[in-house]
């Protein structure tokens, strides 16, 4: 997988947090790093600027977890 930023090559990297573990690809030049959770608020975030909206409605939730 090519780095959406610079276009170089990314890595598929275990992440261990103390909240858990979780697999993400990391950009070996510029350190871009993307996992499910990264990728669906990028998702809602950019329907709402195409629609229009700066911010997000009252009662919406950002995702907070790849499992739920």
């Amino acid at each position: 997988m090519l780095c959406p930023r610079c276009g170089s090559r990314m890595r598929l990297e275990r992440i261990v947090e103390p909240g858990g573990m979780f697999w993400a690809r990391i950009c070996s030049s510029c350190g871009e790093i993307l996992d499910p959770v990264i990728l669906a608020n990028r998702k809602i975030s950019l329907k709402r600027i195409l629609a229009g909206q700066r911010r997000r409605p009252r009662g919406e939730k950002e995702v907070a977890d790849a499992d739920s």
